[in-house]
C-alpha cells in the first residue's frame, strides 16, 4: 500500500498539503467568526445602554413637565385670589367668602418637592399633603414684577419655568 503511494508520489504529497490548507482555512473562518462576533456583542450592548440611558432620560424629562403642569394647574385655578413666595415656598391662596378659604404651599423638602394644603380653621397645622416630584437636588421661585419662575435642578439637568 505504501509503494502504491510513493510511486503516485505527487498525489500523496498533495494529500498532505490539502489537508493542512484545509485546518488552516478552519483556524482563520474561526479566528473572523468570533471578532466579528465581539463586535456585535460590542454593539449590541452599546444599543442596550444607550436604550436605558434614553429611558431614563425621557422618565426624568417626563416627571418635570408633570411637575410643572400641576403647578401651573394649581396657579391658575378659577378660585386663586393671591400667589406670593416667602423663602423659597410658593403659597397660593384660594376661596371666597362663600366657601372655605383654604392657603397651600409648595416646597422642597430633601430630595422632594412637596404641596401642603391648610384650611382656614387652622393654617398652622396641614390637612393632607402630597408628592410633586422626586429625586430634585436643587429648587428655587424667584419672582420678577408678576412673574414667578420655578427653577429645578434634577438629574444634573436645570428646568426653567415661568408662571
Amino acid at each position: 500500500y505504501l509503494k502504491k503511494k510513493l510511486k503516485k508520489g505527487v498525489g500523496w504529497i498533495m494529500y498532505k498539503k490539502k489537508k493542512g490548507i484545509i485546518l488552516l482555512e478552519c483556524i482563520i473562518y474561526i479566528s473572523l467568526s468570533l471578532i466579528l462576533t465581539c463586535i456585535l456583542v460590542k454593539i449590541l450592548l452599546n444599543t442596550d445602554y444607550m436604550y436605558i440611558k434614553t429611558m431614563k432620560n425621557e422618565t426624568i424629562s417626563s416627571d418635570i413637565k408633570d411637575f410643572f403642569v400641576n403647578v401651573e394647574r394649581f396657579v391658575n385655578e378659577e378660585d386663586v385670589k393671591k400667589v406670593e413666595v416667602s423663602n423659597n415656598v410658593l403659597i397660593i391662596y384660594k376661596g371666597t367668602s362663600e366657601k372655605d378659604f383654604q392657603k397651600e404651599e409648595i416646597f422642597k423638602d430633601d430630595s422632594k418637592i412637596m404641596i401642603k394644603y391648610y384650611d382656614i380653621r387652622n393654617f398652622e397645622d396641614f390637612n393632607a399633603r402630597n408628592t410633586l416630584a422626586l429625586g430634585v437636588e436643587e429648587f428655587e421661585i424667584k419672582i420678577k414684577g408678576k412673574l414667578i419662575y420655578l427653577s429645578l435642578k434634577k438629574g444634573g439637568e436645570e428646568y426653567i419655568k415661568c408662571l
